[in-house]
């Protein structure tokens, strides 16, 4: 770990964590809810310009491999610092000067990273992220006055849909940071590195297998096992096309994965349905 470039990064963490916890006391189950709702949207935002297009490039220095750390990096930016900030917007109902307050703190923070050269821009960037941000925070308003209108069923499954994809693409990271027990790839050679190989692939097979127990949520788990066993085939599809590389005898991870996933997404739902009805009801008051 180099502490020279973890420090910006740690103490960003802080102001943030305090950021969370002052909301968090204030709103309760909603912070959680709303938190959840932003970071799928930041997890597909991310997805396209680091995974694929490799806009930049995130040092927190915490992984030896590249590609590792550099989403580690993202995993900190788009899972905590920003979704934090756009559900302290909209839960305390700040309006456009809040907004664009923290869009250009956030900007002038990239400009601070980029100098400690633990952020390195290569198409990206910093008015983009300014600009990025402010509509990020407006939409994720929009959105949370989706979640308690009359379309609430649409913005609950459609939330719900995106948790799933949160909690597998952060349990599908940290298990190949640690434990490089699998990895994706192309069933083709590529001019990329293995590591883009993988951090291409394993977001789409995120987005994938988390339509199967969102669909099970729907159907109130009467479709754990055929969505189980949907999963399990897939999983052996991509064994056998050489898309995941798994020995035999760490194929029960991805098992234990997909089982708790169908109980964490009916958890999931019932949860925000929970925090959505509470919403409702206060906003009819």
């Amino acid at each position: 770990m180099e502490i020279k470039q973890t420090r910006p990064f740690f103490i960003l963490g802080i102001g943030h964590a305090i950021l969370f916890l002052i909301t968090f006391v204030r709103f309760k189950k909603k912070t959680i809810a709303l938190l959840w709702i932003s970071i799928g949207f930041t997890y597909l935002f991310e997805y396209v310009v680091l995974n694929w297009l490799r806009m930049y490039r995130y040092k927190p220095g915490v992984f030896r491999n590249a590609w590792v750390d550099s989403v580690f990096g993202a995993f900190l930016s788009q899972a905590f610092f920003v979704p934090v900030k756009a559900v302290f917007i909209t839960l305390f109902q700040f309006g456009w000067k809040t907004k664009v307050g923290l869009a250009m703190l956030f900007g002038g923070v990239e400009v601070i990273f980029l100098r400690k050269g633990v952020f390195i821009n290569r198409t990206w960037r910093t008015p983009f992220t300014i600009i990025g941000i402010i509509f990020y925070f407006w939409f994720i308003d929009q959105w949370w006055v989706g979640f308690r209108s009359s379309k609430r069923k649409l913005f609950a499954v459609i939330s719900v849909y995106l948790s799933n994809v949160i909690h597998y693409t952060n349990v599908l990271f940290f298990s190949f940071a640690f434990t490089k027990l699998f990895r994706f790839q192309f069933p083709y050679h590529t001019s990329r590195s293995k590591d883009m190989d993988h951090f291409i692939v394993a977001p789409t097979y995120a987005l994938v297998v988390s339509l199967l127990p969102t669909i099970n949520t729907l159907t109130k788990g009467r479709f754990k096992v055929i969505a189980l066993c949907c999963t399990l085939l897939l999983d052996q599809l991509l064994f056998r096309f050489k898309i995941l590389n798994i020995r035999h005898s760490n194929i029960i991870f991805f098992f234990m994965l997909h089982f708790v996933m169908l109980f964490v997404g009916d958890y999931t739902y019932s949860f925000l349905l929970g925090v959505q009805k509470e919403a409702v009801r206060e906003d009819a008051i």
